[in-house]
């Protein structure tokens, strides 16, 4: 399985998005008992708390973010990595005008590539994401911060990063044959 991933990505990023992951389970349980009954879980665009829930909530947020990872990775592995480099392996990968059937087997084996290294640094993008509001959310709980703090914000924006690049880097690999 790893020999498959280094094809297109290094798997380190794959370990430090579910470590990640595990660490904040771990945050969550250990401060799950000091939290009041309500603690904040909504915050304005200025970071600052103006809905309250259940403290149960953080372990629906677990759920989701523990889906969306396992899913992410799932989508990148079956769908990009162990796919055959072939033109049908791109039936699920979008390129703006590009005819992706005049793509040789290197250009299809660099846009796989982009969009396999896309998908997991969002990956440790969304999971960094999460852990910034567990902790936002905790922190407000017990009383130690207000508001998500300026880490979500930059968090945030990071997570659109990855997208643009990789997926810039991919359109123009698929074009460079067609100049």
């Amino acid at each position: 399985m790893w020999g498959n991933i280094q094809k297109y990505y290094s798997p380190i990023i794959d370990v430090l998005t579910f470590g990640i992951m595990i660490v904040m389970i771990a945050y969550v349980i250990i401060h799950f008992g000091k939290l009041p009954d309500e603690i904040p879980t909504h915050f304005t665009l200025s970071g600052e708390a103006d809905g309250w829930s259940s403290k149960g909530i953080l372990i629906g947020l677990i759920v989701i973010n523990f889906h969306a990872l396992v899913l992410c990775f799932v989508i990148n592995y079956f769908l990009v990595v162990k796919s055959e480099n072939t033109k049908d392996s791109l039936q699920l990968i979008n390129i703006p005008f590009v005819k992706k059937e005049q793509l040789t087997e290197e250009q299809i084996y660099l846009v796989k590539q982009n969009m396999a290294k896309m998908l997991a640094t969002l990956n440790l993008c969304l999971s960094l994401l999460f852990a910034s509001i567990y902790h936002a959310m905790i922190q407000n709980g017990l009383g130690n911060q207000m508001g998500l703090g300026s880490s979500f914000n930059v968090l945030l924006i990071l997570v659109f990063i990855p997208i643009f690049y990789y997926s810039w880097k991919a359109y123009h690999v698929a074009k460079t044959s067609h100049s």
